[in-house]
């Protein structure tokens, strides 16, 4: 059988989409909601890039955090050098966020407040409000922050899974921490871009829009004025700062991950992980089956007897032909929840329950 394509799902586990949403009511528990369902006939797309701009306009915030930084101070005393105590010393940075809730959830990055001993979020109104740190990861580079308002706009949460080389997107967010609320149009160059950032992996969608030190933590908007993920300089900066159009974006299928486990746990234990890595594959009769190319230890692939050349049929039941199908499966999953793979090893048909831990380990 001709292997087409090659997913690597071992690692990052299926990406689920489901993301974190608060009703108005703050005594009530944070809910997982999907995203803005792509089947929705209703969906339009915007061709006025200025719709896009009065619907996010006012969820986009400026972030402002304070750091301090501790200096040693010596002095020469007979020809030794002692250290004679230290000099604080505070700075300031900037960022960009997106408010997700009404009533005052913000995402943003990681390396915009980490560190911070204190954080205020500024709305394009000119209003100031102090911000709480509810948690952040640094290997995904999101945090959320938490504000005591009600009433605010927040953004319609997209699915990254949509995107495709070519489309349209925005970037928005406060450029070199002072151009409030700055709009650059691009294309996306690339939807699942591998970027090795201290011996990390990560996934990433590059774009060609401007993203600056500033823009971090700022949306990144499809033309049906939908979050499909969140900028970060960082990854810019990574690349080069000389280097122009080449930006990326956390997928928002990822930040979901993630703002849903920090808003209801305040910290972020990981994507549930299958632990395998696929390849769809052609049947005999041309139909496209998805195949088991490797098992990766320490996940619930192995301990369930998953092989290497299985044929994934069925999860929970439902059919498998495709990455997508499985995709749908996962998205109703947490850590711990078991899902049963029917697969095909040579003529027999096996039911195997795989339980799902977190890509960061058991």
């Amino acid at each position: 059988m001709k292997r087409t394509v090659l997913f690597a799902l071992a690692v990052s586990g299926l990406m689920m989409q489901a993301c974190a949403q608060r009703g108005d009511e703050p005594q009530q528990a944070p809910a997982r909601v999907q995203p803005q369902q792509q089947a929705d006939v209703t969906r339009l797309a915007i061709t006025d890039f200025t719709d896009v701009a009065s619907a996010t306009i006012d969820a986009v915030v400026h972030i402002k955090t304070e750091m301090e930084q501790l200096t040693p101070l010596y002095q020469s005393f007979f020809g030794f050098i002692i250290q004679q105590g230290v000099q604080r010393q505070t700075y300031s940075a900037y960022g960009s966020g997106v408010i997700i809730t009404t009533d005052g959830y913000i995402v943003t990055n990681q390396h915009v407040v980490k560190g911070a001993t204190s954080v205020s979020v500024t709305l394009y109104n000119g209003q100031t409000y102090p911000a709480a740190v509810v948690g952040g990861d640094s290997d995904y580079d999101v945090a959320v922050l938490k504000i005591e308002a009600t009433g605010l706009q927040a953004v319609t949460l997209g699915s990254s899974a949509e995107l495709n080389v070519g489309d349209t997107i925005l970037a928005i967010g406060n450029p070199l921490g002072e151009l409030t609320f700055s709009m650059s149009k691009g294309i996306v160059s690339c939807c699942d871009r591998a970027i090795n950032v201290d011996g990390t992996p990560f996934k990433m969608i590059q774009v060609d829009a401007s993203i600056n030190p500033g823009n971090s933590g700022g949306p990144l908007m499809n033309l049906y004025g939908e979050v499909v993920g969140i900028v970060s300089a960082k990854y810019s900066s990574y690349a080069s700062t000389t280097v122009e159009g080449l930006g990326f974006a956390i997928p928002m299928s990822s930040a979901c991950f993630v703002v849903n486990d920090l808003i209801a746990k305040g910290e972020f234990e990981g994507v549930p992980t299958i632990g395998i890595t696929v390849v769809t594959t052609g049947g005999e009769n041309g139909e496209t089956r998805l195949e088991v190319y490797s098992v990766e230890p320490g996940f619930g692939a192995v301990d369930a007897g998953v092989q290497e050349g299985d044929i994934i049929l069925a999860a929970d039941g439902q059919p498998i032909t495709q990455t997508s199908d499985l995709l749908k499966v996962r998205r109703s999953h947490v850590i711990g929840d078991t899902i049963v793979l029917t697969v095909l090893r040579g003529e027999e048909t096996l039911e195997l329950p795989v339980v799902l831990y977190s890509n960061k380990g058991r």
